[in-house]
């Protein structure tokens, strides 16, 4: 394992419209999803994204994402361009991470 420098590392968490979204999206939400999953795949690609997914827990279902970026204006700027969060299908809320320590 290393330890990547703190300011780099920025977690996203993606409050959807309701607490069961992931179960009982419509067809446009779906679709708008379908966009945002592919996004992300492509940010994957790029090497901006260390993991990414749906977490389901007692409040219900959210996404998570962590991303490295320059400075959280970086990362800002690439969540506000998330087709989900464009649609307004999803809220995201932004962190720095302190440390991040990632395996390699």
């Amino acid at each position: 394992m290393e330890i990547e420098r703190a300011e780099d590392h920025f977690a996203v968490r993606l409050i959807p419209p309701r607490p069961t979204f992931h179960a009982d999206m419509s067809d446009e939400e779906r679709a708008v999803m379908s966009a945002h999953v592919e996004y992300y795949q492509q940010l994957m690609k790029t090497g901006r994204v260390v993991v990414y997914g749906p977490v389901i827990d007692s409040t219900g279902g959210w996404g998570l994402g962590v991303i490295q970026g320059d400075s959280e204006a970086d990362v800002r700027a690439l969540v506000d361009a998330d087709p989900a969060v464009v649609a307004g299908v999803m809220t995201p809320e932004l962190g720095t991470m302190p440390v991040a320590i990632v395996r390699r």
